[in-house]
């Protein structure tokens, strides 16, 4: 709408209020006609605020139009009907835009953050054919180009692919400690026992020291741990 609507060639005839006197001091009577707060509300219903209603300086000024809102209940009335049905719609609009983008959320796939994993299936591979051979995770973490104890843990903890092969890759090696402790026993006579006794007693001290902390790469039992250290704390 223009400043002054009485002015404006493109104003439908029904919207073109009747002149206001704006003149200062005095006591006048009320311009307040049906016909003008049904150019008000027209106005309103497209979507005019009050203040830009106030401003055209063919309608009743800002305070003017408070007053009538408050001595007639009916002008006042069908203002807030129309403010509350486009409160309405306003709050569907918005609505239907958090469903539209909860949408695209759910078909975008999500971006990691962070740094970016080093895990490969090659990598995952040679670590338990190192395991399988008889050497330890910490072992394998001191070998050059291959993961830290802590990235092996890690791996456990979140590739479900390789927590297995690890598991099976174990296995594989506490059967063949256990090949070589029973070949020992084969071969036992008085004479060589307590030699033997000794290389059993060694290859059982180290199957018990390879055995895998599962707590290290469980998060349940993680989780316990942690539990326990602050409540000892």
């Amino acid at each position: 709408m223009p400043v002054n609507s009485l002015d404006d060639p493109d104003t439908p005839p029904h919207l073109r209020p009747p002149p206001m006197d704006h003149g200062i001091g005095g006591r006048k009577p009320s311009q307040y006609t049906s016909d003008m707060a049904e150019i008000i509300l027209a106005r309103v219903l497209a979507g005019e605020t009050v203040t830009e209603i106030a401003a055209d300086e063919a309608m009743p000024s800002y305070r003017t139009l408070y007053d009538w809102l408050e001595q007639y209940p009916g002008f006042g009335a069908g203002l807030r009907l129309i403010r509350r049905d486009q409160a309405a719609a306003h709050r569907a609009r918005l609505e239907a835009q958090d469903r539209a983008r909860a949408v695209r959320r759910a078909r975008t796939p999500r971006a990691r953050s962070g740094r970016k994993s080093t895990y490969s299936r090659a990598r995952a591979k040679a670590v338990c054919a190192m395991i399988e051979c008889g050497l330890t995770a910490r072992q394998i973490g001191r070998r050059p180009r291959m993961p830290s104890l802590s990235t092996i843990h890690y791996w456990l903890r979140r590739q479900p692919d390789f927590r297995p092969r690890y598991a099976e890759a174990c296995r594989r090696r506490d059967f063949r400690l256990w090949v070589q402790i029973h070949t020992l026993v084969d071969e036992v006579s008085p004479g060589n026992f307590p030699s033997l006794q000794r290389s059993a007693a060694v290859i059982e001290k180290r199957k018990a020291a390879m055995r895998p902390t599962v707590w290290r790469w469980d998060q349940a039992s993680l989780f316990r741990q942690k539990a326990s250290r602050s409540s000892l704390g």
